[in-house]
């Protein structure tokens, strides 16, 4: 009976790593670290909402959890929160910063036509480069 779920498990794990997974498991090392990652990105969403505050026709959206933010662009009309958008989007490519268009996440229908900004990532280990990359863009939306 085992043997049909093994074949589509694959092949067996070894001893040597089961043993390993089961130590640190048990340690408590990988609650260690799953609270230092949430504590490390709650910081970032904070950071992120303070870093972007008050710059004109910007704002941040309310965050709970995750690893990316939302920058939505507000005033003007449609068609200029749009022109922003690729504009910021092209000079973030070109800068590396890798902002990506908020208007790509979903079909342009009814009122998302008119929704534009950027959607940015929160992940990596270097905290001194997140924050040299949100001071770029800060001053790409200023």
């Amino acid at each position: 009976m085992l043997e049909p779920i093994r074949h589509e498990l694959g092949g067996p794990v070894s001893t040597i790593v089961q043993e390993a997974l089961a130590q640190y498991l048990t340690s408590g090392a990988l609650r260690r670290h799953t609270a230092k990652m949430l504590r490390r990105y709650a910081t970032r969403r904070d950071v992120v909402s303070d870093r972007l505050a008050g710059i004109p026709g910007v704002r941040v959206r309310p965050m709970d959890g995750g690893l990316h933010a939302v920058i939505e662009f507000t005033g003007g009309d449609a068609a200029s929160r749009r022109a922003r958008e690729a504009a910021v989007v092209r000079r973030g490519d070109d800068e590396l910063l890798g902002a990506e268009a908020l208007g790509g996440y979903w079909q342009q229908r009814g009122a998302a036509a008119r929704i534009a900004g950027l959607v940015i990532g929160m992940g990596g280990s270097d905290d001194a480069e997140f924050e040299t990359a949100l001071g770029r863009l800060r001053e790409m939306l200023s």
